[in-house]
C-alpha cells in the first residue's frame, strides 16, 4: 500500500517540510559512524557495550542497514540503525527502539521495541513515507564474545495503513562487539 507524505500523516511528527527532515536524518549518518569508529579505536579498553550492526531485511523491498547497539547491562539496550533501501532515488529509512536480551550463553531470546520511518525519494511533491511501530521478537546466538547473530521479525503497528497491525519484515543483524 502506497501512503503519501502529507501534513495530516506526519502532524504527529510535527515537521510539515519533509524535505527538511530528511536533510536532517542525513546530517547524524555522519554521527552514527563516528561513534562506530571511535568504538572500534577503544577496542583495547575491554568494554563490551558498544556493537557494531549490518542488517538485511526482507520486507516488500531488500533492506540494508548499518548501526550502532549501546547495552546499559547484560540484558537491555538501545539500538539505533540507518536504512538503505537499494532502488530509483536511494530511498532510507531510520530505525531506533529499545531491546531486551534473556539470560544465556550461546542463545538467548530477544524482546524489542523500535520506531522505522522509511522514506522514498527524490521528488518531495510525490515522495512516500512510512511511519511503523514495531515490537521484535527474536533470538540472538553468541559465536563467541564479540560476534552475534539476531534473526528478528517486525511485527508493525501502521498508523497510516487500513491494515494497522501486520508483519512487515524479516531481518538478519550480524553485530560486532568492541
Amino acid at each position: 500500500m502506497k501512503h503519501s507524505c502529507t501534513k495530516q500523516h506526519l502532524k504527529w511528527l510535527g515537521k510539515s517540510n519533509w524535505l527538511k527532515f530528511g536533510k536532517l536524518l542525513l546530517k547524524f549518518t555522519p554521527i552514527i559512524l563516528i561513534i562506530a569508529l571511535s568504538s572500534i579505536l577503544n577496542a583495547a579498553s575491554g568494554s563490551d557495550k558498544n556493537q557494531l550492526n549490518f542488517s538485511f531485511t526482507l520486507s516488500g523491498h531488500i533492506i540494508l542497514g548499518i548501526g550502532y547497539s549501546y547495552s546499559f547491562d547484560e540484558n537491555n539496550g538501545l539500538q539505533t540503525t540507518l536504512l538503505i533501501i537499494p532502488g530509483k532515488g536511494i530511498p532510507f529509512g531510520l530505525n531506533g527502539g529499545y531491546f531486551y536480551l534473556t539470560d544465556g550463553e550461546k542463545w538467548r531470546g530477544k524482546l524489542g521495541a523500535e520506531f522505522t520511518l522509511l522514506v522514498s525519494p527524490p521528488d518531495p511533491d510525490r515522495r512516500k513515507c512510512l511511519p511503523m511501530f514495531n515490537f521484535v521478537p527474536g533470538f540472538q546466538y553468541s559465536f563467541d564474545k564479540n560476534n552475534t547473530i539476531m534473526p528478528q521479525l517486525w511485527i508493525s503497528y501502521l498508523p497510516t495503513g487500513n491494515k494497522k497491525i501486520a508483519p512487515t519484515g524479516i531481518e538478519v543483524r550480524y553485530g560486532r562487539k568492541f
